[in-house]
């Protein structure tokens, strides 16, 4: 251990740079741990967050040009449901 001392010591520059090396690295290992502790690791503000789904649609393009996802807005999903919906012939039936 003296021996470490009295090398570090003995060339201050060095000494400095491998100081300031591991500040640096143990400061960014702390930020990065926190980061990813609080965006992937901390439970989500919702009840029930297990339950919380994405809904896609799939695009079916041209051969060779493969597929397309993106999530349905809720705009898409009323017209999707409103397309779908039988629609009434507006005669009146008498009976």
């Amino acid at each position: 251990m003296r021996r470490a001392i009295r090398a570090l010591t003995a060339r201050p520059g060095f000494t400095i740079v491998a100081v300031a090396t591991l500040a640096l690295g143990f400061g960014v290992n702390a930020a990065v741990f926190s980061l990813t502790r609080t965006v992937l690791l901390r439970p989500l503000p919702y009840r029930d967050a297990d339950r919380l789904v994405q809904v896609n649609q799939t695009f079916v393009g041209r051969p060779g040009l493969g597929q397309s996802r993106r999530p349905i807005t809720s705009t898409g999903a009323l017209m999707s449901r409103l397309l779908k919906r039988p629609r009434s012939s507006g005669a009146c039936s008498s009976t």
